[in-house]
Parts: structure tokens; sequence; C-alpha cells
């Protein structure tokens, strides 16, 4: 009769776990397309504005810009699922690595690549086209109430040792706005000073010569319409 209960016992707390988790999954389901999932028709509407009030506005602009009556802006940027679930862990690794810091999110920038076929030596597979590109942020302990989103900073890592993922954050200034930017740099600065000051200024000017900055930033997808060149 023990052994009964008790394994009645053990089957009855596995089936509420289990419904915990699917309950849990749910909420979050319900939570995402309550705050992000847009309907079909909303996207094509959407798409059909950028069109209209800016495609159509800029593209003759960038024809005449580059000399090239041929030329079309990127009309959208593929990623593979892998690709992103692996940036995904990247970001996620490094705020393992760096449990003092607060990593918030990513910001998605517009950007687009130079009249040039490379870059600092690599190539660039769709010159002059139109892209975006992501970086994790790392949120302002000291925040303003005001933009909450500008609160969460972008940032690439200083390393000091032979964990590349392991160091100081060091804010991207020229990816900031200018709102407020001199204010939330100065809190950011004067709260991620207090937290290393643990090592003592001499390891800190000790390991200052040896930084390497690691890049934190996600680009390179497959773009469409491809370029002519």
């Amino acid at each position: 009769m023990k052994t009964f209960y008790r394994s009645s016992v053990i089957l009855l707390l596995i089936v509420i776990a289990v419904f915990s988790c699917e309950k849990k999954k749910k909420q979050t389901f319900d939570n995402l397309f309550k705050k992000h999932i847009i309907s079909e028709q909303q996207g094509i509407d959407m798409f059909h504005e950028f069109h209209n009030s800016r495609t159509n506005l800029i593209e003759p602009i960038l024809q005449n810009h580059y000399n090239d009556s041929t030329f079309q802006d990127t009309k959208f940027v593929w990623v593979s699922l892998d690709d992103m679930k692996t940036y995904i862990h990247f970001v996620e690794t490094i705020q393992k690595e760096n449990p003092t810091k607060d990593v918030s999110g990513l910001r998605l920038y517009f950007a687009a690549y130079p009249n040039s076929n490379e870059f600092n030596g690599k190539r660039i597979k769709h010159p002059r086209q139109q892209t975006f590109f992501m970086i994790p942020t790392v949120k302002n302990k000291r925040s303003t109430e005001k933009n909450v989103n500008l609160n969460h900073l972008p940032f690439v890592i200083e390393s000091k040792g032979d964990n590349v993922l392991k160091g100081s954050f060091k804010i991207v200034e020229e990816l900031m706005l200018d709102y407020d930017k001199k204010l939330r740099l100065d809190t950011y600065n004067k709260t991620d000073i207090n937290l290393e000051s643990s090592f003592g200024a001499t390891s800190l000017l000790a390991q200052e010569s040896n930084k390497t900055t690691i890049s934190t930033i996600f680009n390179e997808g497959e773009m469409s319409p491809p370029p002519n060149n």
C-alpha cells in the first residue's frame, strides 16, 4: 500500500510539473502574440507603405548618386534559423561569463554597405545595398525614466584574458542617439567602474595594455534583390 501511495504521489508530481511547463510555454507564446506578432495583412500593408513612402522616393536618388539607372535597393534580408540561434546563444554566453552585467536585449540598426568591393580587406558581397546589423545591449542600472529603450546601451567586449567573451563592456558611443547621450554614458560608466574596482587599481592598470576588443555585431545575411555586379 505504501509503495502504491508513493508511486501515485510521484506520478502526480510529474503530471503537475509537465502541466506547469506546458502552461508556462503557452503563457510565453500568448505574450508573444499579444505584444509582437502582427497579422498577415498588417505585414503586407507595412511592406507596401515602406515601398510607396520610401523606396519610390529614395531609389531614384540612389540611382543618380551611384550613376546606375538599374540600381535596386534591398527589399529583405534572409538569416537562417541556425545562424540566429547560434547568435542568441553567443549573446547568452556573454551574459553567463559576465554575471555582474545585465545583458538586456538587442538593437537592430538600418545600415548600408559602402560603394566598394571590400572593407578592411574583407570582401563585400553586396556593395551599396541597404542592410541591417544587430548588437547586444547592456542595461544602464542608473537609467532615466524617459525613453526607456535608450537606457539599453550597445556594447562590444574588451577582453583581458584567454576567455574572449569575458571582460569589460565598451559602449559603442557612435551607435547611440544624441538625446541625453552624455548623461547615459556617465551614469553607466560610474556604475561599471564601481563594479570593477574590486579588482584593485593596480591590476586594472596592468590589464589595460592586454585588452583585446571582441566584436558582438551580427551582419551578413542573404539579401534580395541581389546586386547587379
